[in-house]
């Protein structure tokens, strides 16, 4: 053979054999590339959601504010709600079945609730960290640093604290928005598996994480809405083409999601909100209207969103001003400014997302503008509600805008600095600690009810539920003659703004510290001049039940805690203090069913007295099973009271159980061993033993 041919043919083996080489060089370079960004990227969020733990952990010991109260705290149905009672029964059904377990574990504490909290918003997070990241085409090298701080701004902007410190909705909110993105990552993860069985476990897991957020809040109807988004900007990039296949898939989550919502929300209702009927009363001392109408229907909640939109948008570039209530007005007219500028200014940005996707179907910016608005509206359209505006409602719709606001930074970044990467990271870090800041600051204010409610009456001065919550937080610190100031402000500002509403919260606040302060007769006033106004008030005859008793007008007490109950069945406290009154007229025997269903079927069984009078009622007239339940239950939350252990031993006597009784009279010298009553109980029980 030719030495020339032999060398030709060798150097074609030798450059074969290279380009191998060089090849799995090249393959193990990337992926070791690939795996260094994904412990890159795990290694930056844990450090986020860490700083977000840190910065929301003092809120954990704050108490439950607003809402939390009666959705939380006073919701007597979570004491017997099971999963098999209340599945499938209205469209908040999952956060009901979550407080019911909270209640039943652990009492409610606040702090598991404010920790279960921030565990769905670093969830959430984890979840954004994810859908940013799926932009890298767009962003190309910079798509990590937007992810982060994308991310970090959803994490940490003050803004968010309208949710995660706000529990109730928190759950209802925060929960909904991480079954909704999970919505999104199975249908992402479906697009993209090629394996059968996974491709079916992600088909169910879409569906199910659906159901789910349908069946937590409302707002989920925007899912479908937002899959579409989703897939027509990061799987079918802008080509309808690619996104043909799976239209009928789309399909099936329109038809899955709106026939949920026809059974939540029955078609009568459906039917008032297509044809323009549906309306809503405002709640006492809260939304302010200028001409006194008592409903605000649809045309006029519609034209008053577009303001509140621009302010939805505004509140995360200068969160400084954020409330939780606003003293805002609805528009009587498209033609106010206060309608048509802010229209006008949403129309021009409407025109700047149609130039955008001219330019490029999958613009970044068009999808997130188009993102925060899939969220905001059908909130502020033609669904009337008794809230004009909440900052909470923005929590999945931020995503979208924070994207927008992150993407402009780091295009300014680009544009301006000579050195990117060193200027991206120092505005992370004054980001992270400027947010983290304001977030701590903004937080304080639900660290009490006075801060709450003071917070409000600034930002809000002209909003009468302020001012009358203000001062029952007075009250609870025993800053009565504050008090009477916040009242009568209340009332006067009722008076003043909505002169068709009667607001009878101040009223039986006002007389509630008249009582307290021994003016009896001012108190009993106040509130015959309030039920002139509205008779149908089951708090003013409840509290003018109880200050007759206090005058022993025994008649006069029954007669208004009866109509209390009339207008209220399940009102505990009138329950209580009828019973009271029938106890100081001689009739345990009528007493008595109201002390068990107080005890029973709403919250006053918290209340010692309540359980303590039970239990002695129950001991008057031989329910010493009844005696024997209520005493364990004081017993459980005071060991050491000898008091209520000498009952329980007397209850388990009469009800034959002398084991029981001997225990209760043991424990009680345990607590006190020179205790002669106890030792005279043992050895009668020693002496019956005997007999025996």
């Amino acid at each position: 053979m030719c030495p020339l041919l032999v060398m030709s043919v060798d150097k074609k083996k030798l450059d074969f054999k290279l380009n191998k080489i060089m090849d799995f060089n090249n393959t193990i370079f990337k992926y070791g590339a690939q795996k260094i960004m994904d412990y890159k990227k795990i290694i930056t969020y844990c450090i986020l959601a860490l700083i977000t733990l840190v910065v929301y952990l003092q809120s954990l010991y704050y108490p439950f504010q607003f809402d939390d109260l009666p959705n939380i705290v006073n919701y007597t149905v979570l004491k017997v709600v099971s999963l098999k009672s209340i599945c499938f029964t209205h469209s908040r059904w999952v956060c009901t079945w979550l407080n019911s377990l909270l209640y039943q574990k652990f009492q409610s504490n606040p702090v598991i609730c404010r920790l279960i909290n921030i565990n769905i918003h670093i969830a959430t997070g984890a979840l954004v960290f994810w859908l940013i990241l799926q932009l890298k085409p767009k962003f190309k090298k910079d798509s990590f640093y937007i992810a982060t701080i994308t991310t970090a701004l959803f994490l940490l902007h003050p803004v968010q604290t309208q949710t995660i410190s706000y529990v109730i909705q928190g759950q209802l909110e925060g929960l909904s928005s991480l079954f909704i993105l999970l919505a999104i990552l199975s249908f992402f993860s479906y697009v993209h598996t090629a394996k059968l069985g996974l491709k079916i476990l992600n088909f169910w897991s879409l569906f199910t994480f659906l159901i789910l957020a349908s069946s937590t809040k409302e707002i989920a109807i925007i899912t479908p809405f937002l899959i579409l988004l989703v897939d027509w900007f990061l799987i079918a990039a802008g080509n309808f083409k690619n996104l043909k296949n799976r239209l009928w898939l789309h399909l099936s989550l329109f038809v899955t999601t709106f026939t949920i919502y026809t059974y939540y929300l029955k078609p009568d209702f459906l039917w008032k909100l297509i044809t323009w009927q549906h309306s809503v009363t405002f709640s006492n001392g809260n939304l302010l209207t200028n001409n006194g109408n008592l409903a605000v229907n649809q045309y006029q909640f519609l034209i008053s969103q577009f303001k509140v939109i621009l302010h939805y948008l505004w509140i995360f570039i200068w969160p400084l001003n954020i409330c939780i209530e606003y003293d805002w007005y609805l528009c009587n007219s498209f033609w106010d400014s206060a309608c048509l500028i802010p229209f006008l200014i949403l129309l021009i940005l409407g025109l700047i997302i149609i130039f955008l996707l001219k330019k490029d179907s999958t613009n970044p910016i068009a999808f997130g503008i188009i993102w925060f608005l899939i969220c905001v509206l059908p909130r502020s359209s033609i669904v009337s509600s008794g809230e004009l505006l909440v900052d909470y409602k923005t929590y999945l719709a931020s995503v979208g805008w924070l994207l927008v606001i992150a993407y402009l930074v780091n295009l300014g970044i680009n544009y301006f600095s000579k050195n990117p990467g060193l200027v991206q990271k120092i505005v992370i870090v004054i980001a992270i600690m400027l947010l983290a800041n304001l977030t701590v600051i903004r937080n304080r204010v639900w660290s009490s009810n006075r801060n709450f409610w003071h917070d409000v009456i600034m930002k809000a001065p002209t909003k009468a539920r302020g001012f009358n919550n203000y001062g029952m937080a007075l009250v609870n610190e025993g800053l009565h003659e504050q008090a009477i100031f916040y009242f009568k402000k209340s009332i006067e500002l009722n008076f003043k703004n909505n002169h068709n509403i009667f607001y009878c919260d101040p009223y039986q606040n006002l007389a509630n510290v008249y009582a307290m302060t021994n003016q009896v007769d001012l108190a009993i006033n106040i509130i015959k001049t309030g039920l002139q106004i509205n008779p149908q008030i089951a708090d003013l005859h409840n509290n003018l039940g109880v200050l007759l008793l206090t005058k022993q007008d025994f008649a006069g007490s029954i007669k208004h805690l009866q109509l209390a109950l009339q207008l209220k069945p399940n009102f505990g406290q009138a329950m209580y203090a009828l019973a009271k009154t029938y106890l100081a007229t001689n009739q345990p025997e009528l007493a008595w069913p109201l002390l068990k269903k107080a005890c029973l079927e709403t919250h006053m069984d918290r209340i010692n007295a309540v359980l303590q009078l039970y239990a002695e009622t129950s001991i008057i007239l031989q329910k010493m099973d009844d005696a024997i339940f209520a005493l364990q239950k004081l017993i459980a939350r005071n060991p050491k009271n000898i008091h209520y252990l000498f009952n329980l031993g007397g209850a388990y006597y009469f009800s034959q159980k002398y084991p029981e009784a001997i225990r209760c009279y043991q424990q009680i010298l345990l607590l006190e061993p020179n205790n002669q009553m106890a030792k005279e109980k043992l050895a009668f029980f020693d002496h019956l033993a005997k007999k025996f």
